[in-house]
Protein backbone atom coordinates (compact mmCIF):
# COMPACT_ATOMS: atom_id res chain seq x y z
CA UNK A 1 0.00 0.00 0.00
CA UNK A 2 1.09 3.18 -0.70
CA UNK A 3 0.13 6.66 -0.36
CA UNK A 4 1.05 10.38 -0.72
CA UNK A 5 1.87 12.83 2.34
CA UNK A 6 -0.78 15.70 2.39
CA UNK A 7 0.72 19.16 2.38
CA UNK A 8 0.87 19.08 5.99
CA UNK A 9 3.22 16.25 5.99
CA UNK A 10 0.55 13.74 7.10
CA UNK A 11 -0.18 10.71 5.03
CA UNK A 12 -3.48 10.39 3.34
CA UNK A 13 -4.48 6.60 3.91
CA UNK A 14 -8.00 7.02 2.58
CA UNK A 15 -6.37 7.79 -0.79
CA UNK A 16 -4.11 4.50 -1.42
CA UNK A 17 -2.30 2.48 -4.44
CA UNK A 18 -2.77 -1.40 -3.73
CA UNK A 19 0.91 -2.72 -5.66
CA UNK A 20 0.49 -6.56 -5.66
CA UNK A 21 4.25 -8.31 -5.30
CA UNK A 22 3.23 -11.81 -6.28
CA UNK A 23 2.28 -14.61 -4.09
CA UNK A 24 1.82 -16.01 -1.91
CA UNK A 25 1.02 -12.38 -0.32
CA UNK A 26 3.13 -11.17 2.18
CA UNK A 27 3.30 -7.51 3.75
CA UNK A 28 6.62 -5.26 3.00
CA UNK A 29 8.83 -5.08 5.91
CA UNK A 30 10.73 -2.23 5.16
CA UNK A 31 10.79 0.68 2.72
CA UNK A 32 13.72 3.21 1.63
CA UNK A 33 12.74 6.08 -0.46
CA UNK A 34 16.53 6.01 -2.98
CA UNK A 35 17.43 9.03 -4.49
CA UNK A 36 13.79 10.37 -4.88
CA UNK A 37 13.78 8.27 -7.43
CA UNK A 38 13.27 4.99 -6.81
CA UNK A 39 11.20 3.27 -3.59
CA UNK A 40 12.70 0.09 -2.46
CA UNK A 41 10.60 -2.84 -0.80
CA UNK A 42 12.05 -5.80 1.17
CA UNK A 43 9.75 -8.34 0.85
CA UNK A 44 10.39 -11.62 1.67
CA UNK A 45 13.62 -12.70 0.83
CA UNK A 46 13.46 -10.09 -1.91
CA UNK A 47 13.89 -6.53 -2.65
CA UNK A 48 11.60 -5.11 -5.56
CA UNK A 49 12.50 -1.24 -6.95
CA UNK A 50 9.22 0.73 -7.85
CA UNK A 51 9.12 4.00 -9.57
CA UNK A 52 7.27 6.06 -7.32
CA UNK A 53 5.75 8.09 -10.40
CA UNK A 54 4.26 5.29 -12.09
CA UNK A 55 3.68 2.43 -9.44
CA UNK A 56 5.76 0.27 -11.75
CA UNK A 57 7.96 -2.43 -10.75
CA UNK A 58 11.72 -1.37 -12.44
CA UNK A 59 13.73 -4.57 -10.87
CA UNK A 60 13.27 -7.28 -8.54
CA UNK A 61 16.88 -8.33 -6.14
CA UNK A 62 16.89 -11.68 -4.87
CA UNK A 63 19.09 -11.27 -1.74
CA UNK A 64 18.98 -14.67 -0.23
CA UNK A 65 18.41 -17.89 -1.89
CA UNK A 66 17.04 -18.96 1.57
CA UNK A 67 13.09 -18.38 1.10
CA UNK A 68 12.00 -18.12 4.62
CA UNK A 69 14.59 -15.50 5.08
CA UNK A 70 12.65 -11.86 4.83
CA UNK A 71 14.86 -8.44 4.43
CA UNK A 72 14.20 -6.34 7.14
CA UNK A 73 16.45 -3.17 7.16
CA UNK A 74 17.32 -1.31 3.67
CA UNK A 75 19.55 1.73 4.31
CA UNK A 76 20.47 4.29 1.74
CA UNK A 77 22.93 7.31 1.86
CA UNK A 78 24.76 9.42 -0.88
CA UNK A 79 27.71 12.27 -0.32
CA UNK A 80 26.71 13.97 -3.47
CA UNK A 81 23.30 13.27 -3.53
CA UNK A 82 23.29 12.08 -7.04
CA UNK A 83 21.02 8.90 -6.29
CA UNK A 84 23.90 6.69 -7.61
CA UNK A 85 25.87 5.89 -4.51
CA UNK A 86 25.91 4.32 -1.67
CA UNK A 87 22.97 1.97 -2.07
CA UNK A 88 23.15 -0.44 0.12
CA UNK A 89 20.72 -3.81 1.01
Amino acid sequence: MLSSPLADGQWDLTNYHLLDLGKPHHSIRCVCVVGAKHVWCGYRNQIHVLDPQTLKLEVTYTYTAMVHAKVVLIVWWSWDNSGTNGMHM
